[in-house]
């Protein structure tokens, strides 16, 4: 078995956070002996706390810092790991670089999206680009949660093909079918269908564009209203937003909820209105909880979701199509239950959390056992 010292630099309610939460309980069931490094406080530290792993505080720097540096290379010799597998950005930087100071055997970097390909800021987006092309010498495996990412990766040369894995993210399938069934069958008679969403409130997300559809929606169907669950830097011009859309009384602005699948089983319809992501777990997680789902068809989603079966799909920002498909949904009952079923399959088929953990732990064996590529390739520029 082996030492895995696995690094995040946010420990908010997110994808990534969630995703390590599920790794690292999955590896220390199997035996391994795990550590996070992370914040000291927040969703993460708090979900760790529960299982047996070892959480150790760790804040980064949002930037360029010898102290997040002299930290992180502190956090890496106290543990002395067999693998340095990082998550997220920053910590992608500076734990790849303490890794190989330090005569890690191992490194390791999972891609969960790569959003600095859609940032605006020219130089942050060439930045974030020119340190993961120069750390893919300093790293052993790179993994991508969706074969777009992979692909987006490959041509970003972040990655090399030899060295890239694509291993879908996973949930506890039926964690999330249970307690979503127990919170429905208490689910108290209401006047009104609830369409949802869930996700920080953040650009990337489209939340403007779920109000913008919302608004249309509510011209037809005054018997709808709209949640939103995640908090972030957009919430108070998202509320001005709804305000000024004059939907504010059929908007719900519900902050941060941990308590997803009995929210979802709350929903008549969950909506994913992303510009774009990786693999996004709350897809999988609205599938396993047995919400129907209409969503854009950016990135990963389309890994997961078959157009018409498993869910409705939509281009990105476009209030006309994704009001449409919105009222497609909500006046078929017999749709919404077809597409429930086909979801369940898909979710509990390809993206239960044991394979996940099973295919990440091969990616570690492979390295250790020295199977890993050791001529210096370059970056594929496809």
């Amino acid at each position: 078995m082996a030492n895995i010292l696995l690094m995040i630099d946010e420990a908010t309610v997110g994808g990534g956070q969630q995703h390590v939460y599920l790794l690292s309980s999955g590896l220390s069931v199997r035996g391994h002996r795990v550590f996070v490094a992370c914040p000291p406080a927040g969703f993460l530290p708090e979900r760790l706390s529960r299982i047996p792993v070892s959480h150790i505080a760790m804040q980064l720097s949002k930037g360029i810092s010898w102290s997040s540096m002299n930290e992180t290379l502190r956090v890496v010799r106290s543990v002395k790991p067999d693998i340095v597998h990082t998550h997220g950005g920053f910590a992608g930087v500076y734990g790849r670089l303490a890794a190989r100071n330090a005569g890690v055997r191992g490194v390791v970097h999972t891609y969960h999206g790569l959003h600095y390909l859609h940032f605006r800021n020219v130089f942050k987006r060439t930045a974030f680009r020119a340190a993961d092309r120069a750390l893919v010498s300093r790293t052993d495996a790179t993994i991508c949660v969706s074969e777009s990412d992979a692909e987006l990766a490959l041509r970003a040369r972040v990655a090399l093909r030899a060295r890239n894995h694509v291993i879908l993210n996973g949930i506890d399938v039926a964690e999330y079918s249970q307690r979503a069934a127990l919170a429905r069958s208490s689910r108290s008679s209401q006047e009104k269908l609830i369409v949802g969403t869930v996700g920080r409130l953040h650009v990337q997300k489209g939340h403007v564009h779920f109000l913008d559809a919302a608004a249309a929606v509510l011209r037809e169907r005054p018997d709808v209203e709209f949640w939103i669950a995640g908090d972030g830097p957009q919430h108070d011009s998202l509320v001005a937003h709804a305000r000024a859309l004059e939907i504010a009384d059929s908007v719900r602005f519900l902050g941060t909820r941990l308590d997803i699948p009995e929210l979802l089983a709350q929903m008549d319809l969950f909506v994913l209105p992303s510009l774009w992501e990786g693999l996004p777990l709350v897809v999988l997680e609205a599938m396993a909880s047995g919400c129907p789902i209409v969503s854009t068809a950016v990135d990963g989603v389309m890994t997961v979701i078959e157009d018409s079966q498993s869910g409705l799909l939509v281009p990105p920002a476009n209030r006309d199509a994704l009001s449409s498909a919105i009222l497609r949904a909500l006046e078929d009952e017999s749709l919404r239950k077809d597409l429930v079923e086909h979801a369940y399959t898909t979710v509990h088929d390809r993206f239960d959390k044991e394979r996940m953990v099973t295919a990440t732990e091969g990616v570690y064996a492979e390295i250790l056992n020295d199977t890993v590529p050791t001529s210096p390739e370059r970056p594929a520029n496809e």
